[in-house]
């Protein structure tokens, strides 16, 4: 049924930087190919830290940890993904280079707060989704990443929560 709750939550934003360019340099089948290998291993990687996969937004991924089940550690899960997702994408752009061009590069962004999350839409169709100013934040956040030439981008309320765990530096 249709209906959210009031949590805290870890989001976590990925896409590919230049997607545009890339899909006018490529066919479809490899465009398609590319962002079906991207999203699958990514996505892996999400639901082993117990994240929860909101949406696939074209070649981007909306993640975020804190429902249904409660994370404590959801800053710390959502910024170890993020590193290991720059390491697939490595580990591809070695092994797949006729796939994985070069120029590909992802950017994440990472942001805690309160956000509604539950079951939007209508009742002949819904979906399970986070909703606020603080979804809004991050994704604002990771398109930062353009103007900063940066690659994994976090909040302030992230970086107060694993202060220690990760070497970060301010921009």
């Amino acid at each position: 049924e249709l209906g959210g709750d009031m949590v805290e939550l870890t989001l976590f934003y990925s896409s590919i930087s230049k997607f545009n360019a890339l899909c006018n340099q490529r066919s479809t089948e490899q465009v398609t190919a590319l962002v079906s290998l991207i999203l699958d291993r990514f996505t892996q990687v999400i639901v082993r830290t117990d994240g929860t996969v909101d949406n696939y937004l074209g070649e981007s991924i909306l993640a975020f940890w804190g429902a249904p089940s409660v994370v404590i550690d959801g800053p710390a899960r959502a910024c170890r993904v993020a590193l290991q997702c720059k390491l697939i994408e490595d580990q591809l752009r070695q092994k797949e280079s006729d796939r994985f061009p070069p120029e590909t590069v992802n950017l994440f962004a990472i942001h805690s707060g309160r956000a509604i999350v539950g079951n939007f839409g209508s009742k002949k169709r819904m979906a399970y989704t986070a909703v606020g100013d603080n979804v809004e934040i991050g994704w604002i956040l990771k398109q930062l990443n353009h103007r900063y030439g940066t690659q994994i981008l976090i909040s302030e309320p992230v970086q107060a929560a694993v202060a220690g765990l990760f070497w970060l530096r301010l921009v």
